[in-house]
């Protein structure tokens, strides 16, 4: 693995840990309990999933577009050769 690789990864992936871990006390409690009246309609989802579940969606979409990045670039590689 080339050094401007490393370094470049390591760059991109600390601001996520350093927000984790400042986080982590902020994360709500491992309550699952959010049978309401209004359970499972799309206003009560996404008001949990952007007040309660901020951190773990916004890390998800990370990964799914750091995923989508390394397709194309491992695509492009195949083209190449």
């Amino acid at each position: 693995m080339q050094p401007k690789t490393l370094f470049l990864g390591l760059f991109c992936l600390a601001p996520i840990v350093i927000a984790v871990v400042k986080t982590l006390g902020l994360l709500p409690d491992k309550n699952m309990d959010i049978l309401t009246g209004s359970f499972g309609s799309i206003q009560s989802l996404g008001s949990r999933l952007y007040t309660d579940w901020v951190l773990p969606f916004e890390l998800i979409s990370v990964l799914l577009l750091v995923a989508l990045v390394a397709v194309v670039v491992l695509a492009k590689k195949k083209e190449r050769a």
